[in-house]
């Protein structure tokens, strides 16, 4: 479970951010939910960078869904991840 504490700070970190450059971080799971579920609820981010994290098929379908409803996300670079072509929108 994640801890709210957790939530709310990512939130208010992101709340004004319009780029995001999380390249070779290499998350734990519970760490890379957390960060989908704020992205769901940012509406200022516009580019996103989360190459070479080592993020498998599985966890780009959570970041496709969080990402979905997001306004103004207009760049995401995956590139340097282990992902199949069959993932990609």
């Amino acid at each position: 479970h994640l801890i709210r504490g957790e939530m709310d700070l990512m939130k208010s970190l992101l709340a004004q951010m319009i780029s995001l450059n999380l390249s070779y971080c290499t998350f734990k799971d519970k760490e890379f939910h957390m960060l989908c579920e704020v992205i769901r609820q940012n509406s200022t981010l516009r580019d996103l960078s989360l190459r070479g994290n080592n993020l498998s098929d599985s966890d780009c379908q959570i970041l496709f869904q969080a990402i979905s409803v997001h306004p103004n996300l207009i760049k995401v670079d995956l590139t340097k991840n282990p992902l199949s072509a069959t993932v990609l929108p």
